[in-house]
């Protein structure tokens, strides 16, 4: 693909743009900055032709309503030679920018999660959680998902899909993906380990191979997790960033269908105390605190029919 020309004019929907400068280059997408004709500044991505998110899961993502956590293009096009969108410039991204504990749980993880299930509704996976694609502006306590290039659909019944990644950074992929592939469960944990990379970096896996890392996350054993330290401390007493650790710990585990999703990280976000792992029945957490009937405290509604 041609990189696009400083001063170069390319045809929106809805308004021409003039590309100022070039941010990023990667296997996917070219990103640049442009500006309308009506002089609003925004970010135009100008997608690679296999990039994943191109065809069906564009076209699904596109015509969604605005949603939670999810940055929306405001313009976009697709004839045969050039396919972009065009987002609002948003805050700063949680990678190159410091961002405090407080402000990950207070806003970033329950506006996250309430984005990722709304996808997950419609059918799209996000795959690819890069902090980098994580952007925060303090100034309205907004966060959202920024970049969707490895978006994928979940079509019909299925549950999983195999289609094909592009560009996804080995420590994204979740244990099972050789025999399940992508899902809703690997989702939440590729939003494990981009938490535990914002709060860590990346350096946490420097020298660690692709398979090496597979191995250490399929013994539940990331590096910087201290599960033991996690499991053996009353909750009530540990400290917020090892709250924050006991979340990554949820998100993380092995097996994807105890792994903790959408209803655990909005337990966890109201300050609730839930298990790492269940025992017996699993429990839906369909509600954000518990009902306690008859001595037993309720989380989910067969939980209480049954009490």
């Amino acid at each position: 693909m041609q990189l696009l020309k400083t001063g170069q004019i390319v045809q929106g929907k809805q308004s021409r743009y003039k590309i100022l400068q070039t941010l990023s280059v990667s296997e996917n997408q070219v990103v640049y900055r442009c500006q309308s004709e009506y002089g609003n500044v925004f970010r135009l991505n100008h997608y690679q032709a296999d990039c994943p998110m191109t065809g069906e899961p564009r076209k699904r993502f596109l015509s969604l309503p605005q949603l939670p956590g999810i940055l929306k293009p405001v313009d976009s096009n697709g004839n045969a030679s050039m396919v972009f969108d065009v987002f609002p410039e948003v805050g700063n991204d949680i990678a190159s920018h410091n961002i405090g504990v407080m402000e990950l749980i207070r806003y970033v993880i329950p506006q996250l999660n309430a984005g990722l299930a709304q996808l997950h509704k419609y059918g799209l996976l996000i795959r690819d959680f890069d902090p980098s694609y994580i952007v925060f502006d303090s100034a309205a306590n907004l966060a959202v998902f920024s970049q969707f290039c490895n978006l994928t659909c979940i079509n019909g019944g299925a549950t999983a899909t195999k289609a094909d990644c592009n560009g996804l950074k080995p420590f994204y992929y979740p244990p099972e993906y050789q025999t399940m592939g992508w899902s809703i469960y690997s989702d939440y944990y590729a939003f494990g380990v981009s938490l535990l990379i914002s709060l860590k970096g990346e350096k946490i896996f420097d020298g660690m191979t692709p398979q090496g890392i597979l191995q250490s996350a399929s013994k539940w054993n990331l590096p910087a997790v201290n599960r033991y330290e996690l499991s053996v401390k009353s909750y009530n007493m540990l400290s917020l960033d090892q709250k924050l650790m006991y979340l990554i710990a949820g998100l993380t585990i092995p097996d994807p269908h105890q792994r903790w999703g959408y209803g655990e990280v909005r337990c966890w976000c109201t300050g609730q105390e839930i298990p790492l792992l269940q025992r017996g029945r699993k429990v839906a957490y369909q509600m954000s605190a518990p009902i306690t009937v008859n001595g037993i405290r309720c989380w989910d509604y067969d939980q209480l029919g049954e009490e």
